[in-house]
């Protein structure tokens, strides 16, 4: 194998392993922005049931 032939396997090998690393910050990415979504839903779906509890409370 020359030296061209090597860089070239080096050269796909590294394009790949950014491809993978890009495709993995991505997902990190959309779990993280998910995750403050659910976190924003609890939060409100909590204030609901605390105001219901009280309506309750003062019927």
């Amino acid at each position: 194998m020359n030296d061209n032939e090597k860089l070239k396997l080096i050269y796909e090998f590294l394009q790949q392993e950014t491809e993978n690393n890009k495709q993995s910050f991505m997902t990190e990415q959309y779990i993280g922005e998910q995750t403050q979504v659910l976190k924003q839903k609890l939060h409100t779906l909590n204030q609901k049931i605390g105001e219901r509890i009280k309506s309750i409370g003062q019927a």
